[in-house]
């Protein structure tokens, strides 16, 4: 077996034993969600006022024959990029996922936040295209980070 991302892989050999080896029983006191051990802080911790985006436009269903329906593919796209993250952690994304652990657990590392701006800038373009306003709190929030 070729493993092309070697800091991924060392990644999960740090936390294998952490997360309990496959076949283990997980501990129950064990938080899915882990919180920060202090304040998040932040280089400019005072926010500017901005406004959220809205998205214009006119919302209707309709009967339309079955074919792609890249409006729904769009909707379906969205929730998984603005619900794997850390409400804990002002909605900080998961980018690792262990599947040997058992139960598989989403992990935070630093591709959480160098990938940040990729899930971001998918953010306008699916909302356009979908129409959905689902886990607006969740754009609003990334956006205050940035600022």
């Amino acid at each position: 077996m070729i493993v092309k991302n070697v800091p991924i892989a060392f990644m999960l050999l740090l936390f294998l034993p952490v997360l309990g080896w496959p076949g283990e029983v997980p501990d129950p006191g064990v938080v899915l969600d882990p919180t920060p051990q202090g304040e998040i802080g932040y280089i400019n911790p005072d926010v500017p006022d901005f406004a959220p985006p809205t998205y214009p436009g006119e919302y209707y269903e309709s009967v339309v024959p079955a074919t792609l329906d890249l409006a729904e593919r769009a909707r379906l796209v969205l929730h998984p990029v603005t619900s794997m993250t850390n409400p804990n952690c002002d909605y900080e994304i998961y980018f690792v996922v262990s599947h040997v652990a058992q139960p598989p657990v989403l992990l935070h590392s630093n591709g959480d936040l160098a990938c940040h701006g990729k899930f971001m800038e998918v953010l306008p373009l699916l909302r356009t295209m979908s129409g959905s306003l689902e886990n607006m709190e969740v754009e609003t929030t990334w956006m205050k980070v940035l600022l």
